[in-house]
């Protein structure tokens, strides 16, 4: 599959409300697609951050069959792109997503343990985790069949516990 590495359209100028589109771009270069065939969706969600933002482009790529696994590593770069050649193949693309060089959370695409291409107008470059303090992996996976609400009654394992407020 030819890789069509474009750079984003967009980059962030927050004082002006534009929002970048590294993700998209990054999105589009993971899927072998043109960057403008998948959508800019943080445009019109300025404020919309964290499991918001993966919900928007989940939705999107359900579309396409398609949704994303994300890992999230406090640990050093050369780790956590270590651990992800260990996690998936070795020619599996999936993003990045880091601090750059313009001090903004930003998504990168990968190949194994390798950064690959940077999608940022300038190319700026990692500069570290990203604002949360960690550095994020996303990989793209086909969605699981679409089934009933009581596909799997009577078989539950665990549940997550609600935490207490304190």
């Amino acid at each position: 599959m030819t890789h069509p590495f474009k750079k984003q359209a967009f980059r962030h100028d927050r004082a002006s409300g534009v929002m970048g589109d590294c993700y998209r771009t990054a999105l589009a270069c993971v899927l072998g697609l043109d960057r403008d065939e998948i959508p800019h969706l943080f445009q019109d969600n300025q404020n919309c951050e964290g499991l918001e933002f993966d919900a928007l482009y989940n939705r999107e790529l359900a579309k396409r069959g398609l949704t994303t696994a994300q890992f999230c590593m406090g640990t050093d770069l050369d780790l956590a792109l270590e651990c992800m050649s260990k996690w998936v193949e070795p020619d599996t693309w999936w993003i990045l997503s880091a601090t750059s060089g313009n001090d903004e959370n930003h998504a990168f695409v990968c190949r194994g343990d390798v950064v690959v291409f940077d999608p940022s107008q300038n190319d700026a470059g990692i500069k570290g985790p990203t604002s949360t303090g960690h550095y994020w992996a996303t990989v793209v996976t086909v969605r699981g069949p679409d089934l009933p609400a009581d596909a799997f009654a009577g078989v539950e394992v665990y549940r997550r516990r609600e935490r207490s407020a304190a």
